[in-house]
């Protein structure tokens, strides 16, 4: 048997990247790019695993068809809310001892918790926990505690999500290391001057667009509620009638569609579903919109950033991550009166959009690529491969 060069030492592990679902969302965007460089770049066997999401035609797995990576699915029962029982975890636990993995890094919660109580018993070397907010959001305690008492190490997205387990969990920052998102948005398949009249959008209608999959933590109702604030002033007679996309995965859009009905903002905000073509819809807005208050480092608004346009999010940390601690446009939580304001000031000065867009496409070039966050991760996976060797 050959060994491994020493220059490439993950060449040849098998790295099992676990998700809670086959749908796409931005960690699981994150994990297929990361997949993909080291199975491409360093030569490591990667299998994306899922937990739920069926046998179909999920995104997830057409994009695993595309790149040439196993995806699977393991045999979990659907209780995607509530806390996996010791029958589910000795299920998972034998399922990901058959795929032999020399190293377990799980997406999001639920992966993290079944991976880290049972990545011993998998055979694994090691395991990482990888968070991907800023709270950990399932509500078994227990489960919680044995999981990450039994992870040699931690890795981060957020400094946020830093700060939630060494001063919230009591995890030593030696285990910690911290890898903001990267992104490498695609080429547009469409441009804006054909994608806006397919959408029934004139020219000079301001368009703001948010991309996050229509749940609670994204609060999407302070940003219509800031909407019909910015409707009242540019759009009753005004130069530049406002229109709001709202992409994303409609987990949640029953009472947003009513809440758009009550505020008769039928004409100016349209629920766009999941959409594959994002960088197509980034050329045809003049703003990126993001109203979540419970985030790591939005993908949203880092691609949105690399698109050159101007971003009005919430103030919470993984925003100032991406966007700067001295960003002018962020917005205290909940408070559309301030979200409409900032959106009203950048819609009247094209300029300062022009200028606020070119700013942050430095910025995103600068910080967040592909390249860096994925050199970044391999280190983390080559240094917790050798610990576990020692």
């Amino acid at each position: 048997m050959s060994r491994r060069p020493a220059s490439n030492p993950l060449a040849g592990q098998r790295i099992l990247i676990v998700l809670t679902t086959l749908d796409l969302g931005g960690a699981e965007r994150q994990a297929l790019h990361l997949a993909s460089y080291l199975q491409d770049q360093r030569r490591a066997q990667v299998d994306i695993v899922a937990l739920f999401g069926g046998l179909g035609n999920q995104a997830v797995r057409r994009l695993c068809v595309e790149r040439r990576l196993p995806c699977l699915r393991v045999s979990m029962p659907e209780h995607i809310h509530t806390s996996p029982s010791f029958r589910s975890l000795l299920q998972f636990a034998r399922e990901i001892h058959f795929l032999q993995p020399d190293i377990l890094l799980p997406y999001t919660s639920m992966p993290n918790v079944l991976c880290g109580v049972t990545w011993r018993q998998s055979g694994a070397k090691t395991c990482l926990w990888n968070q991907r907010d800023h709270g950990l959001d399932l509500p078994s305690e227990r489960w919680q505690r044995a999981a990450l008492a039994n992870t040699p190490w931690f890795l981060t997205n957020a400094r946020s999500g830093m700060d939630c387990l060494v001063n919230q969990r009591g995890i030593p920052a030696a285990q910690v290391r911290l890898v903001f998102n990267g992104v490498a948005p695609p080429p547009a398949k469409e441009s804006s001057q054909t994608l806006r009249p397919r959408l029934g959008i004139s020219d000079q209608s301001l368009v703001g667009v948010m991309l996050a999959n229509l749940h609670c933590y994204k609060d999407h109702e302070t940003l219509i509620r800031a909407w019909k604030l910015v409707d009242a002033r540019l759009g009753v007679g005004g130069a530049m009638p406002p229109t709001l996309l709202l992409a994303g995965r409609e987990d949640d859009a029953k009472n947003l569609k009513a809440l758009v009905s009550q505020l008769e903002l039928t004409h100016r905000v349209r629920f766009l579903g999941p959409v594959d073509d994002v960088s197509s819809l980034l050329n045809a807005a003049d703003l990126s919109l993001l109203s979540s208050d419970n985030e790591g480092t939005p993908n949203a608004v880092i691609e949105s950033m690399a698109a050159g346009l101007p971003v009005v999010a919430t103030d919470i940390r993984g925003c100032r991550d991406a966007l700067g601690e001295d960003y002018e446009y962020l917005v205290p939580a909940k408070s559309p009166e301030i979200f409409a304001q900032h959106i009203i000031n950048l819609a009247r000065d094209p300029e300062k959009r022009a200028a606020v867009g070119q700013r942050l496409q430095a910025r995103a070039h600068r910080e967040f690529t592909l390249g860096k966050m994925c050199g970044q991760t391999c280190t983390i996976l080559e240094e917790a491969l050798v610990s576990s060797q020692q």
